[in-house]
């Protein structure tokens, strides 16, 4: 986590259901240190231009 709070989320989740929509969730655990896992991002997946 940077100064403005910022961290970069690069554990994700990818969710099953029922039709194909391929959503996930993105998250941040810092369990270990604050005792708490933070959610970035929960829905579709993003397109992006490493893939």
């Amino acid at each position: 986590m940077d100064e403005l709070k910022r961290v970069y989320m690069k554990a994700h989740l990818r969710l099953a259901t029922a039709t194909p929509s391929r959503s996930g969730v993105h998250f941040h655990d810092d369990a270990s240190r604050a005792g708490k896992i933070y959610i970035g991002y929960g829905g579709p997946f993003l397109t992006n231009t490493r893939t």
